[in-house]
């Protein structure tokens, strides 16, 4: 089984604006990453060792909210809400600090959600399962 870390060092989110865990229901869709607590301006860690293909906006409406993508050896992970130290290109590491949390509340002000990254997995190689070591 393979193992990733934690990239804020803090629990799933669950709170008034909704679950973050993976599979949570949204409406009509569910929830397709896992959205782990932070606090604004707080280090991210890069959950293992990758590189960054691109910069991502989960927004095309407001460019301000950033993200990146890390290719793994086994999988694609998508970052949101976070300010990139990181270059697309960049090799990381395991635990290496790749970024500042953003405050997603100020998006949502009326969903009473917590301050989180979200990670998205795409692609894993060959087994979906994973554990998230804190």
């Amino acid at each position: 089984m393979r193992s990733l870390l934690n990239p804020t060092g803090k629990g799933i989110r669950v709170d008034a604006g909704g679950d973050g865990h993976f599979g949570a229901k949204r409406g009509k869709r569910w929830h397709k990453g896992l959205d782990f607590f932070c606090t604004p301006g707080q280090d991210i860690v890069a959950p293992d060792k990758g590189f960054v293909t691109r910069v991502s906006f989960p927004y095309g409406d407001d460019l301000s909210w950033k993200g990146i993508v890390l290719q793994l050896d086994w999988c694609r992970i998508k970052m949101f809400y976070l300010d990139p130290f990181v270059k697309v290109g960049a090799q990381v590491y395991r635990g290496q600090v790749i970024a500042k949390a953003q405050d997603i509340t100020l998006r949502y002000p009326k969903l009473n959600m917590s301050p989180h990254i979200h990670l998205e997995f795409e692609d894993i190689i060959p087994d979906p399962e994973f554990f998230m070591e804190v």
